[in-house]
């Protein structure tokens, strides 16, 4: 039980440093451009789901409704979206978009270069057994 019980340490403390570090790197990508991580993927949320709301975006973010309301709050003052209902993405918030997207989709694709397609069918389907039964 316990060599079981270490195994599952093991993954789980891979998985939380590769979250980490991919994180990390995500936002350096983001940085230098003058918005955050998180900033960029709400932009990713209203561009590909026109007619979200602030309680999904909580939702896909895993994240309280008062910290998306403070992100969202901030990304109006910098006049990256408009909060009016539907919120929307304004000229300023998808040219930054597009400027970033390139280097992001970049960095995914080199972090994933490694594996085949396979592998990838494969991993997301772990990923999203072990997402399911959390």
């Amino acid at each position: 039980m316990e060599k079981n019980s270490s195994k599952n340490w093991r993954l789980f403390a891979l998985m939380v440093e590769c979250v980490r570090k991919i994180n990390q790197k995500a936002e350096d990508i983001t940085k230098t451009k003058s918005i955050t991580g998180a900033q960029f993927f709400i932009l990713s949320l209203i561009i590909k789901n026109p007619n979200i709301t602030q309680t999904e975006i909580v939702k896909k973010m895993n994240s309280s409704r008062a910290n998306v309301s403070q992100i969202l709050k901030k990304m109006e003052a910098a006049q990256f979206i408009n909060r009016d209902k539907p919120l929307s993405v304004t000229e300023k918030g998808i040219d930054s978009y597009e400027k970033i997207k390139p280097s992001h989709d970049a960095f995914f694709d080199e972090i994933f270069k490694t594996l085949d397609e396979e592998e990838k069918k494969q991993l997301l389907h772990i990923l999203e057994k072990i997402y399911n039964n959390s």
